[in-house]
């Protein structure tokens, strides 16, 4: 009987120190993730086809703590003066050293989906070159297990950019010959 209560005693033990180092380490990144924040470096065309566009979105995170975080997932999406025009990938886990460091998404926006007509809407709503660009969603702190709301607006000369990629890829056709060179690609 006594043996019982010793292995008891034991486990409880084990499970308390658990508990402990758990909320610890909880603590611990909690903490560093309040000293990050997160602000729109820029938004530029990576790829532009007849199928869609990949648009490259640059996000800059200040930590100003002394720790080292690493971002395992996201769920964000870009808007373009106030059109969703798609959902940011995050090509690989990005580490977030001490001070700024400059991260890289992509969205992927083809041209027969819901956010390629937005994508379009959003570049031909607007006559200048600069674009309110707004990211929102979650981002992932490894060792979090609750992601971490953000927003970050920013005023950026995307337009330039996606205008630009239209009109080396399309020239002087018009919108008529465009839709149905988008509709025919495969």
């Amino acid at each position: 009987m006594d043996k019982d209560k010793a292995i008891d005693k034991t486990i409880w033990a084990i499970i308390g120190i658990g508990a402990v180092s758990y909320g610890a380490m909880f603590l611990y990144v909690y903490k560093a993730t309040r000293q990050i924040t997160f602000a729109v470096d820029g938004v530029s065309v990576e790829n532009f086809n007849k199928k869609g566009i990949t648009l490259g979105v640059y996000i800059n995170a200040n930590n100003a703590g002394n720790r080292t975080l690493v971002i395992d997932d996201v769920d964000l999406d870009l808007w373009l003066n106030t059109i969703n025009v798609g959902k940011l990938i995050l090509p690989f886990d990005q580490v977030i050293g001490t001070g700024k460091t400059r991260l890289t998404f992509t969205v992927y926006i083809p041209f027969n989906s819901a956010f390629g007509n937005e994508l379009w809407r959003a570049v031909q709503s607007i006559s200048t070159y600069k674009a309110n660009v707004q990211v929102s969603g979650k981002v992932k702190i490894q060792g979090m297990f609750v992601p971490i709301p953000q927003m970050m607006v920013a005023s950026v000369d995307v337009l330039a950019n996606i205008k630009s990629a239209l009109n080396s890829y399309f020239g002087d056709k018009s919108k008529e010959e465009i839709k149905k060179e988008l509709n025919n690609a495969e």
